[in-house]
């Protein structure tokens, strides 16, 4: 079972890591969560089913099950169940740090900011996953493919064999789900977007330990917290690079402030602005 996760993991770390990759990344909020990042170095990783675009979810499950149908060999009962037993816990960050629709969307129409995270911090994770989001249909059943061709022969050889079956398809199961939460329509591609997740069982008998709640938009939303520390890479000791201050936000008040904050915490805070021409209201 260790070579095959060992192999399944390099196929995510490829599609990962596909040229060119972004020295920072970005998380658009509010001023308030941006404060409470950067004194914490931690991030909400919410559940996708509470996602303000529902049918995010719904694309990956679609195109999963396109390909599944269609494989020659892997008519595996339990598998899609098992799929379906997972929900996501991400945070999405973006490639661009000063996109319009960003700050209109997650920054209350322009007064927010953009949290630049290093990139390696996230990419060498000692917990989590991190994915770059894939929008092109091709790449994406190509990377379902390339999953199933990791379990392909074992599956194969324990197909008559449902103890050593059992744990192979609930492993496959798991790394497919992972790929679901990477896919998403093209017409989404402008956002650039990568996600630091995991995944949970959507019923759980027990008390998971770091599962939380809170209120937004009228439901209660599960989440779990990721700390962005949590990594083998040098950059992750300071995990922010910079703040990037919103176009509806009074820039030089910001700067002054960040700069007094620096002050009093010994913590340099490097703050930029955008220059997205935006109608503030």
């Amino acid at each position: 079972m260790r070579a095959i996760t060992d192999a399944a993991d390099a196929v995510l770390a490829k599609y990962r890591d596909l040229p060119p990759t972004p020295s920072v990344i970005y998380h658009y909020t509010s001023l308030e969560a941006a404060m409470k990042i950067l004194e914490t170095s931690k991030v909400w990783c919410s559940n996708l089913r509470y996602s303000n675009d529902p049918s995010e979810a719904e694309y990956g499950k679609h195109l999963l099950d396109a390909v599944l149908t269609k494989d020659p060999d892997l008519k595996l009962e339990g598998l899609r169940k098992g799929i379906a037993d997972l929900d996501t816990y991400a945070v999405s960050l973006s490639a661009d740090g000063d996109l319009l629709p960003q700050w209109r969307a997650y920054c209350r129409n322009g007064r927010g900011v953009s949290v630049g995270v290093r990139f390696e911090a996230l990419r060498q994770r000692t917990s989590m996953i991190f994915m770059r989001v894939i929008y092109d249909e091709g790449e994406q059943r190509q990377f379902i493919r390339d999953m199933l061709d990791v379990f392909r022969k074992p599956l194969l050889a324990a197909r008559h064999d449902e103890a050593k079956l059992d744990p192979l398809v609930r492993k496959l199961a798991l790394y497919l789900a992972i790929i679901r939460s990477a896919l998403k329509s093209a017409a989404y591609e402008s956002e650039r977007e990568y996600r630091l997740l995991d995944l949970l069982p959507n019923k759980l008998d027990e008390p998971h330990e770091g599962l939380l709640f809170r209120v937004s938009a009228g439901a209660v939303v599960p989440y779990l917290v990721a700390d962005l520390k949590a990594s083998t890479a040098k950059p992750a000791a300071e995990p922010i690079e910079h703040l990037r201050v919103g176009p509806c936000l009074d820039y030089d008040l910001i700067r002054a402030s960040f700069a007094l904050y620096g002050s009093q915490t010994a913590r340099q805070v490097n703050i930029i602005r955008s220059s997205v021409s935006m109608r503030c209201e």
